[in-house]
Order: C-alpha cells, then structure tokens, then sequence
C-alpha cells in the first residue's frame, strides 16, 4: 500500500521521525552511559596489612523497588547483572521507600580464615541485615535502630559485624532499609583498629558532652540568680540539641533508652522540634526581637506555633515526619541567621555572638552533609563538624549573654550614678527654689519639706512643721473640702488658690498643685506650692489698666462712630440743597458708604470684644440699611441669607463692608429695572471653605449686567472701587452674569479662638 504525503502532512512526518528518534536513541545513550565503567567493583583483599578501609569503592549496589527480594535470589548468578558498583566512599540515597542491597567481595589470600570487622557508620538505619556465605547458603545478622540494643551482634553504638573471611574469594551481602535518609557508610576494620577508634572517639564525645553539661548547669544556675529568661532557654536548648546529637550518632540508644526502639527510632525528630522550639525563644529574649524587630517577632512566634503543628506528623506516617523535620532544620537556620545578620547590620552586639555561633553549626552540619553524599573526604572536622559546631554555637551563645549581663551591668552602675548625681542636683535646686515643696501622707501630716514651704507656713526650721497637719495653716474650711474632694476624685490638683494663715495672724496667698501617688509605705501627697503675693497685685494692676483701656477703646469707637454720623448728616444736609439727580446719586453712594464704616465702630462699641467682629451681624446691618435706602427702587425685594458667623479684624471688615455696600448699592439701583416681571430676591452667603477661606457671594435675578459692559474694564467708581477692595482683601473675585449677577469673593483672615 502507497502512502502519499501533502505538503500539509510534512510537520507531521518529521514529528514522527523526532519521537522515533528520541525513543530510540536516549534508550541506547543511557544504556551506553551507565555501562561505561566497570560493572562491578573490584573485590577487597583482606589480611594482617589491613587496618582500615571504606568500603565505598568496593561495594555494589541494587536498588529493590517493592523491597520484596529475599537473599537466594539477590545471590543467584542471574541476579549479579543488576548490581552496579557503588564508586564513592561515601553515598547516600536520600530518602527512599525501597531496599537497597550491597553486595561486598572479599579476597583472603592468607591460607587461613581471617577475622575483621564491618562497621556501618550511620546509626539511623531502621532495618540493617548483614548476609555471609556459609555451606551453600547464608547465615543472617539483622539489627537497626528498629530493633533492641541488645539484638545487635557488638555493644556499640554503630552497627558492628563480626566476619570471618575463609580462605581465598567470599561475596557478602547487606539488605538497608529505613524511613530516613539513606546513607551508605561502610568501612572494614581490624579488631584491635576499631577498638583503638571507638576509644578515642568516646574520649572526643564525652569532652563535647561534658562541655555541654557544664553549660546546661552553668546556665541554669544563672538563670535562677538573675531571672533572666534568656538563660533557662539557653539551657533548654543546650539539653535538647544535647539529647539531639547523642541520637543521631546513637550514643542515646546505646545509653539512654536501649531497649525501646520506638522511641529511639523518632526520638532525632522530637528533639529536632525541640531544638527548634528553643531557638526561637531564645533568638525572641537574646536579640529583643519584640522592641527591635515586632513584625520579625510576629513571624517567629508563627514559626514556633508551625513547628509545634509538626509534631502532630508523629501520629501519621513517620516519613512524612522525617522529611518535614528535616526540611525543618534548614528554614529555622536561615531564619535565625537571617535575623542575627539584620540586626548586627542595624549595630547590635549581641548579633555577633548570635551568628557566629549559628555559622559555626551551619558550617559544621554542612561538612556533615558533603561527607555523607561523598562529596568530601573523611577528615576531623567532616566527622566531628556537628559536635564541633554546636560546641561553638553554646559557648558563644552563653559568651553573648554573659556580655549582655555585663552591658546591662555597666548600664545600670551608670544609671545609679547618674541617678545619684540627679538626686544631688534635685536636693540642692529643692532646698534654693523659691517654690515650696512639702511631702504629705494620708492623715494630712507633713512627712518632708523644704525651707521655701516653711518660710510659707511662718516657721523657722523643718522641725517646726515635721509632723503637723496642714489645717494648722488653712483657715478657709470650705476650701480644704474643696481641696480633699479634688483630690479624692482626679488624683491631682491644678492651680488651686488658698491663703496661709500664720501664728500672727497675718495672710500669705499661695498656689497649690498637688498628686497623690500609692507607695509601699502608703498614700503619699506631693505638693508644691508659690508665693502669689506679688502676682496678686500685678493681676489686681492689670485688670484695672485694661478697664481703663476697655472704657478708652469705647469712648473712642463712640466718637468715631459718632463723626461719621455728624458727617453723614452734613451730607444729607448738603444732598437737600441739590436739585441734580445725578449729582444727588453721588451724594447718596458717599453717604452709604459713611454709613457702612459708621456700623464697624458701631458694633465694635457694643461689643465686649474689641478686636473682631461677626461678618455675618454685619453684613445682615449692611444689607437692611441699603434696602431701606432703595425701597423705592425695589419695595418687593427679598433679602436671602444663608450666612455663618465669622469673626474678623476691624482691618479685613472695613474693606468687605464697602465691598458688600457697593455690589447691594449696584443691585438695588441697576438689578430689577421698571420692565422687570419676575420676584426680585437677593442671595447672601457666606462661608468658611476647607482651606481655612471665607467665601462671600452675593446674587440676584434681575436683569444683569448689559451684554455691552465688561466688568473687569468699566470705569464705573462702584466697580472700580469693588475690585480694589478685593484686591485689598488679596481675594478672588468672580463675576457670572447668567441669570442676573453673581458675586464671588475668596479671601482668607486670621481666625479667632
């Protein structure tokens, strides 16, 4: 059959020959990758020059998915091809659900058996079975921190096999598996290499356990002296992370708690959660993340609340808690990290405590870390990283408190001395004020004084008035109640003006402030009291100086207003003697805005106030006496306000009386013409604006300004004068002439309480 392709089935074809190729191909290169090295590792030569050797480069390794593989067939010779050699010392699997077998060939070429040991260096495995040959089969050792302490072949706190090496090649076998990491560590050692090793490795843990112990009572003990929560979190995070490390290289399952294996098994994790507990409320004491840092504070008590959550993940499925714990221990590190490095940025002292230590258990874990994926070499500080840093991490942690204490120390001794220094001050400046000072209890009786209060009471010496009531002095009954009941309610008094009497008989006027405070010892009494003798006399001065000025400013806005009256009435006087009605116009816009001045001094006379007066008072003045002037001119007109009261200077209402005068003057003679027909009504407003402003508008519904006439050009005095006062106001002023004319004035004033 023919296949015949278009144009359009091209793109087709050639993704089907890509997808071919890929199938293909990838297949084929993977396969070529993973057999390019040697497909198994070479066999280990046992015998009297071996001492120790990791046994990473001579293992090989089959991963079995469902972990249901048993020993006859991983040993069967169908079964080798799916080894593969392991090729680093050092390796880890990660977390996996499978089993992982290793199979290990041993060559003994001495003629004789030989016995070594096999050591699994990672302690948390939960299931470890150790396979030797044995007559055609294979006699099995199984343990794993699943299991009791007492069931593992050699008491330590790794797992430790016993082997014997018959003559020539041998191949033996390890089935792993665990719901943790899965790490490959193994080494073959002699007798006598191991046990030399495991010695001093004890003499190393016990040092660092010691050290930690040391710091857990010295803290303690601290915090019980000081009270200083810092200190008994210290402590708690030093037993805890303590409890950590000895499960995690299983010294707590060899010592603590051997024959319980389920709680051996998640006892890492528990601790981990308290470590991390601990942290955070230490970081929150040590660094004063609340003061400093509130927000940052927020998130570690979130970050505490969430690790406490964690634990609930014990109840469930414990790889989820291993794998959550240990995502765990990451986040808390930066976040604490983070926030020792913010703060010793800002300046803080105790931030560089606070990071080097934890830098010092970073780097530690991270040695650990590399050394476990192979990515390291075994050395000191690769093994010993975790122990050496968390050493580190609680010597300078408990270093950065005690220099918090010290700090804290000198602060103190500073703040007492410059507290002694004030107390000195505060004597002396007591004992030369001309204020008196007196200290009461509760009954009223006289506990400390200073030399002013007692001049005041009439005494000579302290001694005179130490213990006396104060009524001795009062002679005003009323007022003592007054003063009692004042006190009683607020707590205090304030300016409270009440006369001494002394033993002669003469009256000394005082001011008295008073505050009741609660000590140990009682109600207390602090007051202070002045000598007002003089201010009396001044104030007595004063006032009638300003009566006199009061009746002055009177008389003279009296006279004023009364001038401008005589004034007026010269005028209209000289109005009757003319006969031109022009002239005669004249005459009257001259008078009214006589008038509109006369108002000013005539409300200013009245007022009891004589700085300011009401606007809206006076422009409703204004606007009645001009539509009296003008009744012939508009007797229907109506007179709308919409006006609130505004206080003003005499110099802003002076200008926007004659305003006002001369736009009503304008209305009433030009807005409602003889052929007007409609309800003639004049709008005044007047408001304050959200700019601390006052507008003023004033409008009508008469016929308007003539279509001829520009307001801003007219000659017109009235015009001209009403643009001059705006400018003199330093207002806007805005004129709308649809339907009849609108006046809009914008100016700001000084305000008046």
């Amino acid at each position: 059959m023919m296949i015949f392709y278009s144009a359009n089935n091209a793109p087709h074809a050639r993704l089907k020959t890509l997808s071919y190729v890929f199938r293909v191909l990838i297949p084929v290169a993977f396969i070529f990758i993973i057999t390019a090295g040697p497909l198994l590792s070479r066999p280990l030569e046992v015998g009297p020059h071996l001492t120790m050797r990791k046994l990473g480069t001579y293992l090989d390794y089959y991963v079995d998915r469902d972990g249901t593989t048993g020993i006859d067939e991983v040993s069967s010779r169908a079964w080798q091809k799916k080894f593969r050699p392991l090729q680093q010392e050092d390796f880890s699997f990660g977390f996996t659900d499978a089993a992982i077998w290793l199979r290990a060939a041993v060559v003994n070429r001495t003629g004789r058996d030989f016995d070594w040991i096999l050591e699994c260096e990672y302690p948390l495995i939960d299931d470890i079975c150790f396979f030797a040959p044995e007559a055609g089969s294979h006699t099995s050792v199984c343990t794993g921190d699943l299991k009791p302490f007492s069931m593992r072949p050699v008491k330590s706190r790794t797992f430790e096999f016993p082997v014997t090496s018959p003559p020539d090649e041998s191949a033996y076998y390890i089935r792993m598996s665990s719901g943790g990491a899965m790490n490959i560590s193994f080494t073959a050692w002699t007798r006598e290499e191991l046990r030399d090793k495991n010695t001093h490795e004890s003499v190393l843990l016990w040092i660092h356990y010691g050290i930690m112990i040391a710091f857990i009572i010295y803290n303690l003990f601290i915090f019980l002296s000081v009270r200083d929560l810092s200190y008994l979190y210290l402590s708690l995070f030093t037993l805890s992370i303590s409890f950590g490390t000895m499960s995690l290289n299983g010294l707590a399952f060899q010592y603590l708690w051997p024959e319980v294996p389920a709680w051996g098994n998640i006892a890492n994790l528990v601790f981990t959660g308290f470590n991390g507990i601990f942290a955070i409320l230490f970081t929150r004491t040590f660094l004063e993340t609340r003061a400093r840092m509130p927000r940052y504070d927020r998130f570690l008590l979130a970050a505490g609340v969430y690790i406490i959550g964690c634990f609930l993940l014990f109840f469930f499925k414990y790889e989820y808690a291993v794998r959550i714990m240990s995502f765990n221990i990451g986040i808390i590190l930066l976040v604490l990290i983070s926030c020792g490095l913010y703060l010793m940025l800002k300046g803080s002292r105790q931030a560089r405590f606070f990071m080097l230590g934890w830098l010092g258990l970073l780097l530690g874990a991270m040695l650990m870390v590399l050394h476990s994926f192979g990515v390291i070499h075994e050395a000191f500080f690769s093994v010993w990283g975790v122990q050496i840093g968390t050493t580190i991490l609680v010597i300078l942690l408990s270093l950065g408190i005690a220099d918090k204490i010290n700090i804290m120390s000198r602060e103190r001794e500073q703040a007492l001395e410059a507290s002694r220094d004030a107390e000195e001050k505060y004597q002396a400046l007591i004992e030369t004020t001309d204020t008196g000072y007196a200290i009461f209890d509760e009954p009223g009786r006289v506990i400390d004084a200073n030399m002013e209060f007692v001049r005041l009471t009439g005494h000579l010496t302290i001694d005179d008035i130490i213990g006396k009531t104060s009524e001795r002095w009062f002679q005003q009954p009323e007022k003592i109640e007054l003063f009692g009941a004042m006190l009683e309610k607020q707590g205090f008094i304030r300016d409270f003006e009440i006369d001494f009497v002394h033993q002669n008989g003469t009256t000394v006027p005082v001011e008295f402030n008073a505050t009741a405070i609660e000590t140990t010892e009682g109600k207390r009494i602090l007051a202070i009291c002045r000598d007002i003798t003089n201010r009396r006399a001044i104030f007595e001065n004063l006032m009638s100086s300003l009566h006199q000025k009061e009746v002055l400013l009177k008389e003279v806005h009296h006279r004023v207003k009364n001038n401008l009256q005589i004034i007026s009435s010269l005028l209209n006087l000289q109005a009757n003697k003319i006969t031109d009605a022009g002239t005669l116009r004249l005459y009257d816009d001259m008078n009214n805005r006589i008038r509109a001045m006369s108002i000013i001094h005539e409300r200013m006379y009245q007022s009891s106030d004589f700085a300011r007066v009401d606007l809206a008072d006076y422009i409703r003045t204004i606007a009645d006496d001009l539509r009296a002037t003008y009744a012939t001119n508009c007797p229907r007109c109506e007179m709308i306000f919409d006006t609130t009261p505004i206080f003003m200077e005499l110099t802003h209402a002076i200008p926007c009386g004659l305003m006002i005068n001369e736009i009503l003057t304008n209305t009433f003679k030009y807005a409602f013409t003889p052929d007007f027909t409609g309800s003639p009504a004049i709008v005044i407003a007047l408001h304050e604006t959200d700019d601390d402003g006052v507008e003023l508008i004033i409008g009508d519904n008469g016929v308007g300004l003539p279509d001829g006439i520009d307001p801003e050009k007219v000659e017109s005095l009235g015009l001209n004068l009403i643009h001059l006062l705006a400018q003199q106001l330093r207002g806007t002023l805005a004129i709308d002439r649809t339907d009849g004319t609108r006046y809009s004035l914008r100016f700001t004033l000084t305000h008046y309480a």
